[in-house]
């Protein structure tokens, strides 16, 4: 069993048990049965949990005291739960510690580092500006999971998993959502903006869940020359934004489900712990900072949905670098490392195939991780129809030779050979929860050994910049040998090789 402890009001909004949700459906695939466990929450929310099939205890405290300790330890002395999953801001030391007292598992969903020590098993942070300085004083052996490669999309955005968004000349549908909860009325803004367009054919959504201000917005939208739609308690936001062309957001939990649907966005930030994630994105091209929400007017925002309404090309970039940003597998990477925590289990489950039509996703969202990126002789984000292209050619071609690797039958990294006249040339990139666990050295070192088991080749070539240490590490470790020093695209790198003879020696 797995007993998550998360809440959910109009003043703080529904995002932590959104998340919750993700990771309780994701268990729920792998056999585990949940339970959660809240203090506030709101009918709809619970309402949500329960036709999900998930048990809901509610207890009687204010969220964080004294007394919410005592309540969730008299459940949890009550129940056999494998983890217990913290999600919200007010999980202090005292709370965790009280956890890990009773020997359970702790796994703390969190997003700005605030509490003074950590004594989870494992902490994620799944927003872009995550840390490990977010997280200096911790216990020992405890883990993170950091960065968008770790967002929990609920199993309604899976099935969009693969899909590319078209981009119109000219952006028609709009869709407005500041999360599960809008305290300061920044709606109203956006209303104000969008009735300062000057564009026909104009479709805009405006979700409006657990909003006080919802009566005011019907009367509001009942005046408006634009053709508006208010919603709320919308199950399947999936389906609003694939419909979208644009979204004014909050910078909260909803932006990396919109950012997995390759939706281009305005982001707005409406809490403090916003404000970094919306600048990040920004400075990633993966959306407009539209700022902070009390410093803008509606003549800004309205500026701002203008111009990417009228800029295609924009769209398309903003819609393929946050496409880049989530791929779908983050609550599959969760429950792996959940598992490993638990099982101690080790690199012998790590596997290669060939790879397959049905890769190009996975090996784009690999490609396009920053580090990967930035390890790479070419550094720019690789647009989606030109990884395509090449994905075709390298599937076709007959002197590569292009591994998947696999830990536990999920893909966590790829390797290829470029074959010619004997002789052949390395390139392999890993996840990056991998990267630092000899995953690295181990898959150049089986893969190394099939090409020279199952072809003539009898010398293998690696290059990797200077600066890559850990990449050097890695091949140095697989009996690669440095050769010499070289100059790759203006770049000081490594030239290393391995020989057949060494290998079978």
């Amino acid at each position: 069993m797995i007993v998550f402890r998360a809440d959910a009001s109009p003043q703080i909004g529904t995002g932590h048990v959104m998340r919750c949700l993700a990771l309780g459906q994701i268990f729920r695939k792998a056999g585990e049965r949940s339970v959660f466990i809240m203090c506030m929450i709101t009918p709809a929310t619970k309402a949500r949990l329960e036709s999900e099939g998930f048990e809901v205890k509610v207890l009687n405290c204010i969220p964080g005291s004294a007394d919410d300790v005592e309540q969730t330890m008299l459940i949890l002395k009550e129940v056999s739960a494998s983890w217990i999953v913290l999600d919200g801001y007010h999980f202090d030391v005292a709370y965790q510690r009280s956890i890990k007292e009773l020997g359970k598992k702790l796994l703390l969903i969190d997003d700005n580092g605030c509490a003074s020590h950590y004594y989870a098993d494992v902490v994620l942070n799944q927003n872009i500006n995550a840390s490990e300085k977010l997280y200096s004083k911790r216990e020992p052996n405890t883990s993170l999971l950091l960065g968008t490669r770790y967002t929990l999309l609920r199993e309604e955005f899976l099935i969009w998993q693969g899909w590319k968004r078209q981009i119109p000349e000219l952006a028609q549908n709009i869709l407005v959502t500041l999360g599960g909860s809008d305290p300061e009325n920044v709606t109203k803004k956006i209303y104000d903006a969008i009735n300062q367009l000057e564009f026909n054919q104009l479709n805009v959504i405006i979700i409006a869940a657990n909003n006080q201000y919802s009566d005011q917005m019907k009367c509001l939208i009942e005046k408006s020359k634009v053709n508006i739609e208010l919603k709320s308690n919308v199950e399947k936001m999936s389906d609003l934004m694939a419909w979208a062309d644009i979204a004014v957001s909050a910078g909260g939990t909803s932006t990396w489900e919109l950012a997995f649907m390759g939706l281009p966005m305005i982001t707005i930030a409406i809490a403090d712990n916003q404000r970094q994630i919306v600048e990040e994105l920004s400075k990633d091209r993966a959306a407009v900072n539209a700022g902070w929400h009390k410093d803008i007017t509606p003549s800004m925002i309205a500026e701002n949905i203008s111009e990417l309404i009228c800029d295609p090309k924009k769209r398309s970039e903003m819609s393929q670098r946050s496409q880049a940003l989530v791929d779908g597998n983050g609550a599959d990477r969760v429950l792996k490392a959940l598992r490993s925590v638990s099982s101690s289990q080790t690199i012998d489950s790590l596997q290669l195939r060939r790879v397959q039509e049905g890769d190009e996703d996975f090996l784009w969202h690999l490609a396009n991780d920053p580090d990967v990126r930035s390890a790479s002789f070419s550094t720019i984000m690789i647009p989606w129809e030109d990884h395509i292209k090449w994905f075709r050619k390298q599937f076709n071609d007959p002197s590569c030779i292009f591994f998947i690797a696999t830990f536990e039958n999920i893909p966590i990294g790829q390797v290829r050979f470029e074959t010619k006249n004997g002789e052949a040339t390395i390139s392999v990139s890993l996840e990056k929860e991998y990267r630092k666990r000899n995953f690295g050295s181990e898959i150049i070192r089986i893969s190394t050994q099939k090409i020279f088991d199952s072809t003539t080749t009898k010398k293998v070539h690696a290059y990797v910049k200077i600066d890559n240490t850990a990449s050097v590490l890695a091949f140095q470790k697989a009996k690669y040998k440095i050769l010499e020093q070289c100059n790759i695209n203006n770049y000081n790198s490594f030239h290393l090789v391995k020989e057949r003879e060494e290998i079978n020696a």
